[in-house]
């Protein structure tokens, strides 16, 4: 969590056990005597696999260009790479990590007008590609923000998604070989823009993947908007596409965003989201699951009123079909 102890800013980490005793915590992305990084920005945290933490952030050092930093954490508490992180050479841009199961780290970074870059990080915080890190896409695009993401591939390695108007993907081995083309596989070529892609592997090498579709909708006309989620095999393969799994546009009011899904564990996912009123007004959380073939749920609704966020909140949760438990 960030934390803006005067005159810095820094990312501290804590570990809690299962009766809800902290363990330890200690400070992983500044430090006081360097004053690292006194304006921490975006950050991304997985685990390493190896029971410990990764980190990576988009830094404003003091007087100092940006950059980004990242930092690995034992499961003791130890900080593998330094007092206050490591500084990675990969081109700037709001920073995805993920952990490719042997300690080490991949740092993708959304730029500007099209471009996706990334570097690797070895369990010691050695980078293992080029300076500024490898470029995986470089689609010409009139969006300023670039929204991508990563999850972990085969044998090691990275799939990346990013949204650049159309939707694509990529898998990059830890050599920094291309597995889906040069350019990537390309998901969608709807008219509009697909974008907030989310990542996670189907558990036999391929990957699942959400994002948010505005296939008829202009810049212009945000209440077109829907979720959408395809499954993609390791050999570049589009075992399905569910376009318009949920729509956010039978009303007209209602906007799904900030999607966000886990596997299963049988090839399907559990997708969960918030839906806000277009214009204002309240939001819900929703959820559904879809199988690993594809199938969507049931078009019945179970509603929940859970306890109020804040008093006198009358907040709505509602879980779409039938995907609360294993049965």
């Amino acid at each position: 969590y960030p934390s803006n102890p005067t005159p810095r800013s820094e990312i501290d980490v804590a570990r809690v056990n299962a009766s809800g005793t902290i363990q330890w915590q200690v400070v992983a992305g500044s430090d006081i005597d360097m004053m690292a990084d006194p304006g921490v920005s975006a950050f991304s945290t997985c685990v390493d696999e190896q029971g410990g933490l990764l980190i990576g952030w988009y830094a404003f050092p003091h007087l100092q260009l940006a950059k980004i930093r990242a930092q690995r954490i034992s499961g003791s508490g130890t900080l593998s790479w330094g007092s206050g992180g490591i500084d990675v050479d990969v081109t700037l841009g709001q920073p995805t990590v993920v952990a490719d199961g042997s300690g080490g780290a991949y740092l993708v970074c959304d730029a500007a007008f099209g471009d996706v870059w990334a570097q690797h990080l070895d369990a010691s915080g050695n980078e293992t590609w080029a300076t500024s890190g490898k470029m995986i896409f470089n689609h010409a695009s009139t969006l300023s923000a670039v929204s991508a993401t990563g999850c972990k591939g085969p044998n090691g390695g990275l799939y990346v998604a990013a949204g650049i108007e159309d939707l694509f993907i990529q898998w990059v081995d830890s050599g920094g070989s291309f597995h889906f083309g040069p350019t990537g596989l390309q998901l969608t070529s709807n008219p509009g823009w697909q974008t907030g892609p989310r990542l996670c592997s189907d558990g036999a090498g391929g990957v699942l993947v959400a994002y948010t579709d505005y296939w008829y909708a202009t810049v212009s006309d945000p209440k077109a908007y829907e979720l959408s989620v395809a499954r993609v095999s390791p050999e570049g393969g589009v075992l399905w596409h569910e376009v318009g799994a949920w729509m956010g546009i039978y009303d007209e009011t209602r906007m799904p965003t900030n999607c966000n899904i886990v596997p299963d564990g049988a090839g399907g996912l559990f997708l969960a989201w918030t839906e806000s009123s277009y214009g204002g007004g309240r939001n819900d959380l929703l959820a559904m699951g879809i199988a690993g073939d594809g199938g969507l749920p049931t078009a019945d609704m179970d509603l929940m009123l859970p306890d109020a966020v804040h008093p006198g909140d009358a907040v709505t949760v509602e879980i779409v079909g039938h995907y609360l438990d294993a049965t």
